[in-house]
């Protein structure tokens, strides 16, 4: 073809040589057209992929998101690196190269990452119970240390709490956990915390008490509850019973052991004693003692005390008892009962009952040896 005729692919090109008579000779070769100029492949944005269990992925196969050119090729070949396939975690650079059928190639990469969208797992978790303070409340313990937690991703992941350690709560709270790994993706769990009273009320007893029986000698017993103080850090108005119970009959004479009982809503219970005396019935001919004729020197007593008193009475014995009612000592008085030592080296130190008798008549008198 003549000069600046437009080839492509392979043109057969004769070239002829004419004299001046018109004898002409030829000689022909082939043009070839050679495609050096490369494709071209458009940027590709980076891509992410959901993980698995394994915080891992598997490549896809991102050549169709190829948008390539070329001057030559209508189709130039496509390929990936890494391998559509390929397991990975993490990021990586994928490369994705367009090749013409000249061998003019071009390239692209992008990042690929995997996206971590599955939720860490936290194990349940029984209600807790914690102890009640004086005020019957309680101050929320640090309960995060209790959760078992795991993440296909996240080998520490952040577990939170609702309410905060130290609230200060009564009753019964719900407690929530929270999980959360480093993509954000979060679980939680739920468990009830409840303030137990496991305080034993406060009770007072009264003053040990001398009573009076009845003309049959007998003394039917009262409800002495309501002479108690009973206080409690949960319960109100605690119940308070009584042993033995009102209505017992005690007789003249009888030192008896008073129990109160204090029972709180959740169960604990508190408990005094005291002591209560039934005096003596006594007849015209025979005058009583009178607690003002009697005096136990010294006191506190330390080995031994004495007895100061004026009466016409003649005093037989005493008989010495201990806070609980028990008798812990007997001995006698009889005439020179003014001037005797009374030995209490081996009782132990405390408050003492002293019952002095006479012929059908006694007075009780209180003692403390050191």
């Amino acid at each position: 073809p003549a000069a600046g005729t437009t080839l492509s692919g392979t043109t057969l090109v004769t070239l002829t040589v004419t004299d001046a008579s018109g004898n002409d000779a030829s000689t022909s070769f082939n043009v070839n057209v050679e495609d050096t100029t490369a494709p071209t492949i458009n940027p590709i944005t980076d891509r992410t992929v959901a993980s698995n269990a394994n915080c891992e992925a598997i490549l896809p196969n991102y050549t169709p998101l190829a948008v390539v050119s070329d001057n030559c090729d209508a189709n130039p070949v496509l390929t990936q690196v890494p391998a559509p396939g390929t397991i990975f975690s993490g990021t990586i650079l994928v490369t994705i190269t367009a090749t013409d059928a000249s061998g003019n190639d071009a390239s692209t990469s992008f990042n690929v990452t995997v996206e971590d969208t599955i939720d860490p797992t936290i194990q349940p978790i029984v209600d807790q119970i914690v102890s009640a303070d004086l005020n019957c409340e309680a101050i929320m313990a640090d309960f995060t240390a209790l959760a078992i937690v795991s993440d296909n991703c996240d080998a520490n992941p952040v577990v939170t709490q609702t309410p905060i350690q130290g609230t200060v709560f009564i009753g019964t709270v719900e407690v929530v956990l929270t999980v959360t790994d480093a993509s954000g993706n979060t679980s939680s769990t739920s468990f009830d915390v409840t303030v137990e009273d496991t305080l034993a009320p406060v009770i007072e007893c009264p003053e040990d008490l001398l009573v009076t029986p009845d003309e049959n000698g007998n003394y039917i017993l009262p409800d002495l509850t309501i002479e108690a103080i009973a206080f409690d850090n949960c319960t109100l108005n605690p119940l308070v019973t009584q042993i033995p119970v009102p209505g017992t009959v005690f007789t003249e004479g009888s030192i008896n052991t008073i129990t109160l009982i204090a029972t709180d809503d959740a169960g604990n219970i508190s408990e005094c004693s005291f002591l209560l005396e039934v005096d003596i019935n006594l007849t015209d001919e025979n005058p009583a003692l009178s607690l003002n004729d009697i005096i136990l020197y010294p006191s506190p007593a330390d080995n031994f005390f004495m007895i100061q008193y004026n009466t016409n009475l003649e005093l037989k014995k005493l008989e010495i008892f201990d806070l609980r009612g028990r008798l812990v000592s007997t001995q006698t008085i009889g005439l020179n009962g003014n001037i005797k030592q009374y030995d209490v080296s081996k009782l132990a130190g405390g408050v003492y009952w002293v019952t002095l008798y006479a012929e059908q008549a006694k007075v009780i008198k209180r003692l403390v040896i050191e």
